[in-house]
């Protein structure tokens, strides 16, 4: 898969629609990147946080968090994740750093779901304690509604073109000062 990358046609108009130099725009991209480079680490994130929410809610724990950490490169299963459980402090899952990405999410959203079974659902688990099958299930659930996001649903909140966004951003502009746009 290709990265995203901004060319100088994009900085200039950048740096024009917000009355700054192409080397502020240069330098926030440069900035940016990393910040992009992160998010590659940030699988599933969207889940994580509502999970993580509502665990801190149902704890009344308001410092609880969930993270994902890689196991090291030579570890035996490629495979492999797990998690380790701290109630009212954090759940960490472990995963191997070489797994593909595809299966990482898939790893990463039955781990989630041993979580949401043991916090969440724990007063009503139907397998009364085997959370197996039911973290399995939380995961294909995670899964289908992300690839249904990204299929069916992630179009509405596309832009036409690169333009289209540097010109709303521009009316953005106007309104903190003061001015009305009509679109």
């Amino acid at each position: 898969m290709q990265n995203f990358e901004v060319d100088d046609e994009k900085i200039k108009a950048i740096a024009e629609s917000q009355a700054t130099s192409s080397d502020t725009v240069k330098r926030m991209n440069t900035l940016y990147k990393t910040i992009a480079d992160g998010m590659k680490l940030q699988y599933l994130a969207h889940v994580i946080r509502t999970v993580e929410t509502q665990v801190r809610a149902a704890l009344h724990s308001e410092l609880f968090q969930i993270r994902c950490q890689p196991l090291a490169e030579d570890a035996k299963r490629l495979g492999l994740g797990l998690a380790q459980y701290y109630p009212n402090d954090c759940y960490i899952i472990y995963y191997h750093p070489l797994m593909d990405e595809k299966s990482l999410r898939m790893i990463i959203a039955h781990e989630l779901g041993h979580l949401v079974v043991e916090v969440l659902l724990k007063k009503e688990d139907p397998n009364e304690g085997c959370s197996e099958p039911l973290s399995t299930i939380f995961g294909i659930l995670s899964i289908m509604d992300k690839n249904d996001f990204y299929q069916n649903r992630a179009s509405q909140y596309q832009h036409s073109t690169w333009q289209e966004i540097i010109a709303e951003f521009k009316l953005l502009r106007n309104e903190s000062k003061g001015v009305a746009n009509i679109s």
